[in-house]
């Protein structure tokens, strides 16, 4: 095992980063709602005030739709960047779980049969198809 340590140090780093990407993207994904929320929100008050025959002064509120119209966007193009980000992570981990996998078949000469059966558990393919399940909770490790 003590030539496997560094091998799995630089592994744990990678699976790490591949989850704390995840929780990033989630984090944003969230405050994204928040904000398109607020938004609508916003823009209900400002329509609800134009249909109005005498409508009542805005109050700020065209400055605080186009505050939050920004912040849409910001949290947009951050999401877009994490999307790539966590997509860059998840193929370093899937390389990164496959070299440890023919690590360990070279070291203790698993045959087809037993890799077959360690992949079921330890799979090599990472696909993070939901915010709440990814390769992280599917893993059984």
């Amino acid at each position: 095992s003590e030539g496997l340590e560094p091998v799995l140090n630089g592994y744990f780093i990678v699976i790490g980063s591949h989850f704390e990407a995840r929780q990033n993207l989630k984090a944003t994904h969230d405050a994204l709602e928040k904000s398109a929320g607020q938004f609508r929100l916003i823009e209900k008050r400002l329509l609800v005030r134009f249909k109005d025959r005498n409508p009542a002064p805005l109050k700020g509120l065209d400055g605080l739709l186009q505050v939050s119209y920004d912040k849409l966007l910001e949290l947009a193009a951050q999401g877009e960047s994490q999307q790539v980000t966590l997509a860059s992570l998840a193929s370093a981990l899937a390389a990164a779980t496959r070299l440890v996998l023919l690590i360990l078949q070279l070291r203790y000469g698993l045959d087809e049969e037993m890799m077959a059966v360690l992949e079921a558990h330890w799979s090599p393919k990472v696909v993070d198809c939901e915010m709440h399940h990814g390769w992280e909770e599917t893993t059984e490790m």
